[in-house]
């Protein structure tokens, strides 16, 4: 909706002299008290797509344990690399033989996302007027994403016992959702979104149905919320 306001959180290390976040515990303390300076009081409205669907979590959490109301939780496709989140696959993530089969799933998937990754760039710089990854950006976003990989190694999800809502692509949705490996054993209350596109399709071929999918959360939620800033981490 063209009066829906929305804020987006710019992660740390993008900005020259910055350091970036290698905790998403870290990231959501950080960005809570970015939001919190433009609005003080709840309810909040929070979104993170991807690895920062993680973030929104923890924000969240975060929010609800300083005493705050959380008038919707939207993660959007949250990664589920088994490498780097093996708490969705394993019980215990640390043992010697996991630790020796995640080097041959980390393999398998940089060969999958390398096979992807020309179709994904045409697609991407068609929908950007110019090129984001350019001079000195790169060698800071390559520093954000090693940050954000260290950060997904040391993550466990505690739970969470507010409302949730998780959008997911085809590929991802029978994983987020299994109920003895997936978020429904950290958020009793999650509900999930199929709808129906490739993880890298979100935000392009299936964005008119993410967008719709958005706005009839938000709708639920300030039907039973006072209206309030919708923030977005990613």
């Amino acid at each position: 909706n063209p009066e829906q306001p929305l804020y987006g959180i710019q992660a740390r290390g993008l900005e020259e002299g910055e350091t970036p976040h290698r905790r998403f515990e870290t990231m959501a303390a950080d960005y809570v008290a970015q939001i919190r300076r433009v609005q003080p009081e709840g309810p909040y409205f929070l979104a993170g797509t991807c690895v920062g669907a993680y973030t929104a979590y923890e924000m969240a959490r975060h929010l609800r344990a300083t005493g705050q109301e959380v008038g919707a939780l939207i993660m959007i496709d949250p990664d589920y690399n088994p490498n780097a989140a093996p708490w969705l696959y394993w019980s215990n993530p640390d043992a010697f033989p996991v630790r020796v089969w995640r080097v041959f799933v980390r393999l398998f998937w940089i060969v999958r996302k390398e096979l992807r990754r020309e179709r994904q760039k045409v697609k991407r710089l068609r929908a950007r007027s110019q090129p984001f990854e350019t001079g000195r950006n790169i060698q800071r976003q390559s520093a954000v994403r090693a940050g954000l990989r260290d950060a997904l190694r040391a993550y466990r999800p505690q739970p969470y016992d507010g409302r949730l809502t998780i959008i997911c692509s085809v590929e991802r949705i029978a994983t987020l959702s299994n109920a003895e490996r997936g978020w429904p054993k950290f958020a009793p209350q999650a509900e999930f979104i199929d709808i129906g596109a490739e993880h890298h399709d979100a935000f392009y071929d299936a964005l008119s149905r993410l967008g719709t999918a958005v706005s009839e959360i938000l709708d639920r939620a300030q039907a039973v919320a006072a209206p309030g800033i919708k923030s977005a981490a990613e």
